[in-house]
């Protein structure tokens, strides 16, 4: 049986792409003022003749020519595919511009996660997806001054959206010490992440499992990014770049990411979109019985099953980091098998084929190769090129008004306070700024540590089944009417317990607490803000000691887990 009718997530029939393999190889034909092919009455392709050009002609070679060095075999309905939301196009008009005329250097910004740090690939800095977007920038719009443009690369292990909202105010103020006031452009790569507590998930409930508990705090954090972008950067456009795993029931981002990308008019760029449909249709074409392996290549033959990329192509050892050789490329039966989406034995392929290497991944199921990254790059190029042959063919946009209400919080004021903390405290390093989370008292229970080998974020942990253990935090802040405090916990649907909140101002000699619980119905486990302090209720003016106490292990439980990520603070709205 093929491994398509294993797959719950596909429909009843297999997705067939609209193409043949000669619009795979992507020759660059001659083509009318529409883009169309031209045909003559024989039926051959003529030759654009050149001294009867129009201006569309040359706006359609010039954005050929702006995409000559995409991955060979991308095709066409990728490319369309991946606009997944195109949003308003004045902002990319405004930077395709900037591009053309040669004046200046365009300094992009790039924030995401391990993804976007170029986790696994070899030679990160010049290979992952920022670098290859500078080089096409420096290639193709070359300064005449010496200067060069520049991708600055903010990414972070781990790091996901509200990781960014905390801390974008810092982030920005950095740029600026850079030189970099006012960047030209936005990327922002969370779509992974923002879901990464499906990690080790084997069965997604839908009903709980994506539409979770914390779904609208991530959204949440995804509109206070993007409205303190577009309210302090009036001209740079900002963009969502949404990657998925080789795991094809795991979800991720994109869906509440759009949500935010409509309201706000930016626009999202999927590679997901692009990659997934031929990923899913060469799925449906592998046999289990021949343990999901592929016909071994002719010579000169550069992938099998499907077209190149998107077939099974040999492993190209040599793009992977050092460190991450040993375990080769991930094939299609392995990446199903570590999974338990299909019992897949990688070693008994038939002797006349070869394990499936999809050439989109390598040395994992969640990072991109190094090919992975030329196509995010391919595919970010396609929408500033796209704007920049809608400029050249003098095609309007509309003026980008921002809306003056938000998606998920009404008042503008409560969408700048969430970007605005004044203090964040962590057990990792988040960027390029690190105020260490340490306490000031702790009990026996308590420790320091990673407990997941997949994430290796560590975390105060307690885990003593009788509670009682007791961790202490203090924030010195200026002096302030009020501050909403929050604390990051882990929250997960197995092994965790509740315990208590306590905030004592010691200016005051308040003292203001709240129960909590680490435990909930998702199968999820990422970290959670608790706001530990209302908004209307003064519970911290500067300085204050926070504690966190454990509460005894509930009957039926299978553990008694509190992990302690983030103290933060920011200061509280609509204070008279």
């Amino acid at each position: 049986a093929s491994l398509f009718w294993k797959l719950h997530v596909l429909d009843e029939k297999p997705y067939v792409p609209h193409h043949s393999p000669s619009h795979l190889i992507r020759p660059r034909e001659p083509r009318d003022r529409l883009g169309k092919i031209k045909k003559s009455q024989n039926g051959h392709d003529d030759e654009i003749v050149q001294n009867n050009r129009t201006p569309d002609d040359h706006c359609l070679t010039q954005f050929h020519h702006l995409n000559q060095d995409q991955v060979p075999g991308l095709n066409e309905e990728s490319l369309e595919r991946s606009r997944a939301w195109v949003g308003n196009k004045e902002r990319l008009h405004k930077l395709a511009r900037t591009a053309k005329e040669k004046d200046r250097p365009l300094n992009i910004v790039v924030s995401g996660g391990s993804i976007s740090v170029g986790h696994g690939i070899n030679d990160p800095p010049n290979n992952r997806y920022s670098a290859q977007l500078e080089q096409w920038l420096n290639k193709f719009f070359p300064l005449d001054n010496g200067k060069h443009h520049k991708v600055h690369n903010i990414g972070a292990h781990g790091a996901d959206m509200c990781n960014l909202a905390k801390r974008i105010h810092p982030m920005l103020e950095d740029l600026v010490k850079q030189g970099v006031k006012h960047p030209d452009m936005f990327i922002l790569e969370f779509a992974v992440n923002d879901y990464q507590g499906q990690d080790h998930v084997k069965n997604v409930d839908f009903k709980f499992d994506v539409f979770f508990e914390g779904f609208q705090d991530i959204a949440l954090c995804a509109e206070v990014v993007v409205n303190k972008l577009l309210r302090e950067n009036p001209n740079a456009p900002v963009m969502f770049l949404e990657f998925r795993t080789a795991i094809p029931a795991r979800r991720t981002a994109q869906l509440l990411h759009v949500g935010v990308a409509q309201h706000y008019e930016v626009p999202v760029v999927s590679y997901a979109e692009a990659m997934y449909p031929e990923y899913l249709h060469l799925l449906s074409l592998l046999n289990v019985s021949e343990s999901l392996s592929a016909p071994k290549p002719t010579i000169g033959q550069t992938s099998t099953v499907l077209p190149y990329p998107y077939g099974c192509a040999p492993c190209r050892q040599d793009d992977i980091l050092k460190q991450f050789r040993k375990n080769y490329c991930q094939s299609v039966c392995k990446i199903m098998n570590i999974n338990n989406i299909v019992h897949c034995n990688v070693t008994q392929t038939p002797p006349d084929r070869q394990p499936c290497y999809p050439p989109m991944f390598a040395h994992d199921c969640v990072h991109p190769s190094r090919v992975g990254h030329s196509i995010a790059k391919d595919l970010i190029v396609h929408a500033i090129t796209s704007a920049i042959r809608d400029d050249c063919q003098a095609k309007p946009s509309m003026q980008h008004i921002l809306p003056e209400s938000g998606w998920l919080v009404e008042s503008p004021l409560a969408l700048a306070s969430r970007a605005n903390f004044e203090i964040v405290q962590d057990t990792m390093r988040m960027y390029s700024r690190f105020d260490e989370l340490k306490p000031v008292q702790k009990s026996a229970g308590w420790s320091l540590y990673s407990d997941s080998t997949a994430s290796h974020k560590p975390g105060w942990i307690s885990t003593n089944s009788k509670g009682n253990e007791t961790i202490s935090f203090m924030m010195n802040l200026p002096q302030h009417p009020c501050y909403a405090v929050y604390v990051a916990v882990l929250r997960s649907y197995e092994g965790m317990g509740q315990f208590s909140i306590e905030i004592e101002d010691m200016n005051t000699n308040k003292k203001t607490s709240m129960d909590a619980d680490g435990l909930w119905k998702p199968h999820i486990s990422v970290w959670s803000d608790i706001q530990a302090s209302t908004d209307n209720n003064p519970s911290c003016t500067g300085k204050c000691r926070v504690s966190i106490r454990t509460h005894p292990q509930i009957d039926g439980r299978s553990g008694n887990k509190v992990k302690v990520l983030t103290l933060s603070a920011r200061k509280c709205l609509d204070i008279k």
